[in-house]
């Protein structure tokens, strides 16, 4: 890509009904989104997006056959930086990113349950060697989460390895993460993946996949510990 190159794109609706007023009741809907993408140089870029969506987005609430009406905006904003660092026998790739979710309620009666602010961090690094058609990847993550006046952390790491063999006729590829949630039921899980494709010829495939999560809670009374394992054995034909 040019450097410099800035791309931006846009939306803005609004719905509304009972338009004859005949219901006791009208709800308005707002939806506004803006996505940017700028090329920062040929090697470095980033990406943002934002949301909002509000429905009746006004702070008074009415009731309505004794119940209140539904009066939220939902703000989702993201930011992603990322480095891609090609080369001839080596590429590095490198993403992170910042997501922030908001839920507000503008009833005052019943907001302390029902708002919602969640975010998420990551920062995920991939090098691949270009003449082995082999692909290592490895990330981290951090969640934080608070609602009902309550605060859920959760944060983990990925470990995989990707690889393409006899002119990438056969794919293999090994995933195993690591996530932790600090909270009164939190709990330790590990999931490990393994597949396998392999294309006899141009149409038929056979697959081999294997998948094993450990979920380890820090208080078993109020959660089971349990270990599974799902083996699966497929085969495909394209038309």
């Amino acid at each position: 890509n040019p450097k410099g190159n800035v791309r931006f794109n846009g939306s803005l609706g609004f719905q509304k009904d009972n338009l004859k007023e005949q219901k006791a009741s009208t709800t308005n809907r707002f939806i506004g989104s803006g996505n940017l993408s700028w090329d920062i140089s040929k090697v470095f870029g980033l990406d943002a997006n934002y949301l909002n969506f509000s429905a009746n987005a006004t702070p008074q609430v009415t009731m309505v056959n004794n119940k209140y009406l539904l009066a939220q905006t939902t703000h989702n904003m993201s930011l992603t930086p990322r480095l891609v660092l090609p080369g001839e026998n080596l590429t590095h790739v490198l993403v992170g990113g910042y997501n922030l979710s908001t839920l507000v309620d503008n009833n005052a009666d019943t907001k302390a349950f029902n708002e919602v602010t969640t975010a998420v961090s990551f920062l995920n690094y991939n090098l691949t060697f270009n003449h082995l058609a082999l692909t290592v990847t490895t990330g981290g993550n951090y969640t934080q989460n608070e609602f009902s006046g309550m605060e859920q952390t959760l944060y983990g790491g990925t470990l995989g390895l990707a690889r393409s063999l006899l002119g990438s006729k056969l794919q293999l590829s090994a995933t195993g993460s690591y996530s932790k949630s600090d909270q009164p039921a939190g709990a330790t899980i590990i999931n490990g993946n393994f597949s396998a494709m392999y294309a006899v010829a141009k149409r038929h495939r056979f697959s081999l996949r294997y998948y094993m999560i450990n979920n380890n809670p820090d208080d078993p009374a109020l959660s089971a510990k349990f270990t599974e394992h799902t083996g699966e054995l497929g085969y495909s034909i394209s038309f």
